[in-house]
């Protein structure tokens, strides 16, 4: 065959060739966003199992690069083994469904015989996710060096190919992201999902299989005809340097990843979009950072004088970016405060883009660009590519871990981005070093930026809180650390918690409502003795366990430092918490903790959560509450607060449908009496029945002697007071929204949007008026008089039920200012309670 007719026969394999590379890229992401999220409901959600879970994936990619890259000097049909490859993906990503019912059988007794010893269970899950991530992705890892073998001609081609495809793939799983991320759980669900995966593999397979045949021998003899490249003396790199940059490369490139990911959750709303945008502009950046390598490649240049420069540039626009990023955001303003959904992407992908775009693209050339520089460094093409993508898989590894556990605890998020900036500028150096003909530019230029760096630039100065000097705001303490931005603020005496600059998980000033979400609920258990606490928060809610009779309190928080800040700043707030022998404090994912122990509680409280941050959803699906309700005690109950004003009605029905199908009895309390900003409790009882007004009683006089409720004025009417209805009694208020379960995962992706669109007024929080309306609808179609669940409460305390729906009316229609109704609640409210209460209550602001 003439060179030609070869040529031309290249270019049509590539034809078909690069677009099934480019979708098995984007299978690829798709796997690893349904593994982080399956995985993190099994093993937690924590920093530390997402990271054991990403590691595997990566140590896969790694052995799968080095194992198959070998094998392919003797491959006789490199194609049919690409299609066994994609096979072995589909295969033993199908084993994970079989896997993952086996683990979840044994995973509660080994957590059991081992307890929380931190290192022993990080080794334990380690295995165990081993034993579901590695076989996939170590067919994965061989798809690269055995499509480079497919399609690269001859070795002096491997730089402009071998760039090429890392273009083509990494912009698929760009794709593979943004699809994951935003589309694919919600509208098809994890599973349907996962199985699409499957068969796109499967897809990918049959065609290359199809194409196999025809081009055995064309891949043959232009294999046979392969040449080495020519090298001069000044443009030759030694293996062990190009292995050191394969491997740099990677871990800085995953540690950039972390560091700015995490900068950016400073200024956005976290949600899972947040997430899957920040990943697909990085996704987007690398692949056009691997087609300027390509183009690079392409032209005339001396590969080490560009790989020179391209660290060089890489080292610069690394080391801008925090400058960058807090100009363009004004100084950590939240990002579109006030937008709707749509222009809130919109101002994600543009930070994003503006911020990380062009250092992206510039580190992620320096990967790809290396095969230019190793295209003498083997025998074979396929080797070449296995070896190098295997070391820059493992840096990638040491890259995440390091910048995760290790950098932001040491040297904080600006000086872990400035670290990074120093190393390119000492590969740059080391690159050139010893080089002849290299220009006095090439040379100064890396080091004046080290030296700069390491001397008058220093982006630490910057700061990581927002705080308001208008508002009289201090900031009096701050901790970084692998889960988050823990800071501690002093807003005019009322101390509050924030992480990630913006989520406050509570105050000083509201101590009393605080008490009263764990008050409430432990009125109402006959007899509590063992309390388990979802969220820590202040600390503020699970010191409020301690006024009460119980044996054992419970805690798990998710984020260390959270911990840490309670017990510096809010101990004169949390009774005793940390010096009281009955609490027992865990700094671990609660879901994941309640689904490993064999422990039983009789009251379960689940904090306030932020509904549209990434993994809170989680904590309000069927499967969730089918635990939670495993580990009560018989009688038990389980309270969830929920904010109403961050949850629309459709969410809120969503979340009280999922759990009234799980509890037979599930009930509605009111938290406080604010018109904005309310909250409310759907307490579940595992054994449906009516309440015990005397245990009440006994609950509540006892707690009331010598200690703090959230109103002393209304003790002889605590809890009744805050009583809003019975929804199981009421399902067909509850609609058929759906149910919000580890599959389809509802609130995850509902929440997010309607926080955006209740800025510009397209959507509303189910706050003041539809409050009102709604709990109107629970009382005229189940007066309190009426309620299964009140059967046994005396005429003077259903008064007190309807006295505190008067009193809520009240406040919200002066609030809307709706003075007449305002004043007929107010006098219905003073017609139902004792003289003194209703003479000391002024909460409506209405006169008598």
């Amino acid at each position: 065959m003439d060179p030609a007719n070869k040529e031309s026969n290249r270019k049509d394999r590539r034809l078909i060739l690069i677009p099934l590379f480019f979708l098995s890229g984007g299978l690829a992401l798709v796997y690893q966003v349904l593994w982080v999220r399956e995985l993190g409901l099994l093993f937690g959600n924590t920093t530390y199992a997402v990271a054991t879970t990403l590691a595997v994936f990566f140590l896969g990619l790694s052995a799968g690069s080095r194992f198959w890259g070998r094998r392919t000097r003797w491959l006789r049909t490199p194609l049919m083994t690409y299609a066994a490859l994609e096979v072995g993906i589909a295969a033993s990503a199908l084993l994970y469904f079989l896997l993952l019912d086996l683990y979840h059988w044994i995973y509660s007794p080994l957590f059991a015989a081992i307890g929380h010893h931190p290192v022993a269970l990080l080794t334990v899950k380690f295995l165990l996710v081993a034993g579901v991530l590695f076989p996939p992705s170590f067919f994965m890892g061989g798809t690269l060096p055995v499509m480079g073998e497919c399609l690269v001609g001859r070795s002096d081609q491997l730089g402009r190919t071998g760039s090429l495809l890392y273009a083509v793939n990494t912009l698929g799983a760009a794709l593979g992201a943004f699809v994951a991320g935003f589309y694919l759980p919600y509208f098809l669900g994890l599973y349907q999902s996962y199985l699409m995966a499957i068969s796109g593999n499967l897809v990918i397979a049959c065609a290359v299989y199809l194409l196999a045949p025809g081009w055995a021998q064309a891949l043959a003899e232009e294999s046979s005809h392969r040449v080495p490249s020519s090298f001069s003396p000044k443009d030759y790199l030694s293996r062990e340097v190009i292995s050191l940059v394969a491997f740099a490369s990677g871990f800085l490139v995953l540690a950039l990843e972390v560091l700015w990911t995490r900068m950016f959750s400073q200024v956005l709303h976290n949600s899972v979009y947040s997430f899957s945008a920040i990943l697909t502009t990085f996704l987007i950046a690398l692949a056009l950072g691997a087609t300027l390598s390509h183009i690079l490649c392409r032209i005339n240049v001396s590969p080490v004088r560009a790989l020179s420069v391209l660290l060089s540039l890489s080292g610069v626009l690394v080391g801008l970016s925090p400058l960058l990023f807090y100009r363009l955001t004004g100084g950590l303003q939240y990002v579109a405060a006030a937008a709707g959904w749509e222009a809130y992407i919109w101002a994600i992908f543009g930070n994003t883009g503006a911020v990380i775009l062009l250092p992206g693209l510039v580190v992620g050339s320096v990967f790809p660009f290396l095969l230019r520089l190793a295209e003498r460094s083997g025998p074979g093409v396929g080797p070449i590519i296995g070896r190098l993508a295997s070391i820059n898989v493992i840096g990638a590894i040491a890259g995440s871990l390091t910048a995760g556990f290790l950098l932001i605890g040491w040297v904080g998020l600006w000086g872990g981005i400035r670290l990074v900036a120093l190393i390119y500028f000492i590969l740059a150096i080391r690159v050139v070093y010893g080089k002849t003909g290299m220009s006095l530019v090439l040379r100064a230029v890396p080091a004046a930026g080290l030296v700069l760096s390491v001397t008058l630039y220093d982006p630490g100065s910057l700061p990581l809180v927002r705080v308001n000097p208008a508002a009289d705001e201090v900031l009096l303490d701050l901790w970084e650390g692998s889960s988050g931005t823990v800071a501690v603020i002093d807003r005019r005496g009322d101390l509050r918690m924030k992480v990630n600059n913006f989520y406050t998980l509570g105050g000083s000033a509201s101590s009393r409502h605080e008490q009263g979400q764990m008050h409430i609920p432990l009125v109402l258990h006959p007899d509590p003795r063992s309390v388990f606490v979802l969220g820590m928060g202040t600390g503020i809610t699970a010191g409020a366990a301690l006024d009460h009779a119980v044996e054992r309190v419970v805690i798990c928080e998710l984020i260390p430092e959270v911990i840490a800040a309670s017990q510096i700043h809010f101990g004169e707030f949390v009774n005793g918490l940390f010096d009281d022998k009955r609490v027992e404090m865990i700094a671990e994912d609660g879901r994941n903790f309640l689904l490993a122990t064999p422990e039983k509680f009789d009251v379960i409280v689940a904090d306030l959560f932020f509904p549209w941050r990434r993994g809170a959803g989680s904590l309000w699906t069927r499967e969730h509450f089918q635990n939670v309700r495993a580990h009560l005690n018989p009688g038990g109950i389980f309270a969830q607060w929920l904010p109403l004003y961050q949850l629309s009605r459709t969410e809120f029905r969503i979340i009280a449908g999922t759990m009234a199908e799980v509890f037979p009895q599930v009930t509605l309390w009111r938290g406080d009496f604010f018109t904005t900003t309310p909250i409310v409790a759907l307490l579940g009882g595992n054994e449906p029945g009516p309440l015990d007004p005397e245990k009440v009683v006994g609950n509540t006089e006892r707690l009331g002697s010598g200690r703090t409720i959230p109103d002393p004025r209304m003790l002889q009417g605590y809890p009744f007071f805050f009583y809003a209805g019975n929804l199981t009694a009421n399902l067909d208020l509850l609609g058929n929204e759906g149910i919000n379960t580890d599959n389809h995962p509802l609130i995850e992706y509902l929440t997010p949007v309607t926080q955006r669109e209740e800025k510009i007024g397209e959507e509303a929080w189910l706050t003041s008026d539809g409050l009102i309306d709604f709990f109107n609808q629970l009382a005229r179609q189940l007066p309190p008089g009426e309620d299964p669940y009140l059967r046994d409460l005396s005429p003077e305390y259903l008064e007190y039920v309807e006295a505190g729906a008067s009193f809520y009316r009240a406040a919200a229609y002066r609030s809307a200012g709706q003075e007449r109704e305002a004043e007929i609640a107010a006098r219905d409210f003073l017609a139902r309670v004792p003289a003194q209460i209703a003479v000391e209550s002024r909460a409506p602001e209405v006169q008598n």
